[in-house]
């Protein structure tokens, strides 16, 4: 099997409890159709010194948090001001952007925010591409200790995942 398919399968394995969140981000796999796009699940966020975040779904090549918000999220105004400063909170502390899918609607409309979804990660990565700054997902190469040893510096914003520490 391919460390891809390993990868992708184990992916949608860890959300298959969470059945909207499941069916949500295999939405968004199958709809980008490109294998060169990574996806990280539970991406950890520090917010601030004793509260982080995990955010359901990350594509680090275009710093893009996905938050799938079910009901829960909604039940009270205290609840939605908490996942408010929590979605702030994360974009000032990473520079990086969070689009939450509210399924609290119908189907067609939670699929109208996938696709919108879609459509803005194409869009960044197309123009990565177009700049020639796109770096393809190639986690046999990102898991490879020679591979991060030849580069000589490892920063923060590498994305690391190595196979053991």
């Amino acid at each position: 099997m391919s460390l891809k398919l390993d990868y992708i399968t184990r992916l949608f394995q860890k959300t298959s409890k969470k059945a909207i969140e499941h069916y949500v981000l295999t939405r968004l796999w199958h709809l980008l159709d490109d294998y060169e796009i990574e996806m990280l699940p539970q991406q950890y966020v520090n917010r601030h010194a004793d509260k982080y975040a995990l955010t359901d779904v990350y594509f680090p090549q275009i710093k893009l948090h996905v938050e799938v918000n079910e009901r829960a999220h909604y039940d009270s105004e205290e609840r939605i001001q908490q996942d408010a400063v929590r979605k702030s909170e994360i974009e000032s502390r990473t520079g990086h952007e969070l689009v939450v899918v509210d399924c609290r609607d119908e189907l067609d409309l939670i699929h109208f925010e996938v696709d919108d979804i879609v459509k803005t990660i194409k869009t960044k990565v197309a123009k990565q591409r177009q700049a020639n700054q796109f770096e393809p997902w190639n986690p046999e190469l990102k898991r490879d200790p020679q591979y991060w040893r030849d580069r000589g510096v490892i920063h923060v914003t590498d994305n690391v995942s190595l196979p053991n520490i």
